[in-house]
């Protein structure tokens, strides 16, 4: 006899011990914002979690690797197996997290900034322990997992020797505002006044060009020093510096030529780098310069 059109409600039984590996692809991660940025940033509490819903009655491992490369070094994930949530009685579904984080992976390593990619590999294990799991698998007429990826990097990060530069001034002109009967300085120094919230030591260098982009002078800041992180790592009062440095005729002159003032950081976390902080969206880096002379005139 024959029997046609047959449809399964569900299939059951043991599903054997097989392992499939999925190919490896590219994590698309949009990391420009750190361009502005020469250093590394190691991001402290990465968290990694992926909620699934599932009806396949089959205990599943999952075998997931990241892999970053920097400078063509390649920093791993290192995660255990872990196993999808799965139901146990025919026509439910089971749901559950599994999550990767800094305590049973080497994360921290994989999302270290900057990289230059990341890639994402995985491979799945039905029955990978039957001692534990038993040996009941069965299919729903319609098997599926579902589920989304969430990737959190939370601000929270240490760093030593990072840089940052910005413009403070592109058409600087003191010339032009000199009187014609001036014919030199007595004295000359520069004010800076630095105002922070970055959870961050710093050490400020002004720097002068002319029109032709040529570096004239550099004037090194004190050391602006990261104020105290509260006990969530998050820095609540200003820093306030005010710095004068003097200038001698020299100096004074080329300062006179430069038309562009740039700021470049040296920057550390909190503590040389070795305390974990939290760098909010609020947090600045406020800079503000003058320049006083007592010119020599010519009545």
């Amino acid at each position: 006899f024959g029997i046609a059109n047959l449809n399964f409600e569900y299939v059951s039984g043991y599903f054997g011990k097989q392992a499939v590996n999925l190919p490896s692809q590219k994590l698309p991660f949009d990391a420009s914002l750190f361009d502005l940025f020469e250093g590394e940033i190691t991001f402290e509490e990465p968290v990694l979690q992926f909620e699934l819903k599932n009806n396949i009655g089959v205990p599943i491992g999952l075998d997931l690797d990241f892999v970053a490369y920097r400078n063509g070094t390649p920093y791993s994930l290192n995660a255990p197996q872990q196993m999808l949530p799965y139901p146990s009685v025919v026509g439910d579904s089971a749901s559950g997290t599994l999550l990767y984080n800094n305590v049973n992976t080497d994360i921290t390593s994989v999302f270290t900034l900057p990289f230059d990619s990341v890639t994402y590999s995985a491979g799945v294990t039905t029955n990978p322990d039957t001692s534990v799991n038993g040996k009941f698998n069965f299919l729903p007429g319609s098997p599926k997992v579902s589920g989304d990826i969430l990737l959190e990097l939370p601000f929270v990060f240490t760093t030593t020797g990072i840089t940052l530069s910005t413009s403070l001034d592109s058409n600087l002109n003191i010339a032009s505002q000199l009187p014609e009967q001036f014919v030199g300085v007595e004295y000359a120094k520069l004010i800076v006044n630095t105002r922070s919230t970055l959870p961050m030591d710093a050490q400020l260098d002004i720097q002068f060009y002319d029109d032709n982009g040529n570096l004239l002078l550099v004037k090194p800041l004190p050391l602006i020093e990261s104020g105290l992180p509260n006990a969530q790592g998050v820095v609540t009062t200003p820093n306030v510096l005010l710095s004068e440095l003097l200038l001698d005729n020299a100096e004074f002159e080329l300062i006179k030529s430069a038309r562009v003032v740039t700021a470049e950081a040296t920057m550390s976390t909190y503590d040389a780098g070795s305390t974990p902080v939290k760098l909010r969206t609020d947090a600045t880096l406020g800079i503000s310069i003058g320049i006083e002379a007592k010119a020599i005139l010519e009545l």
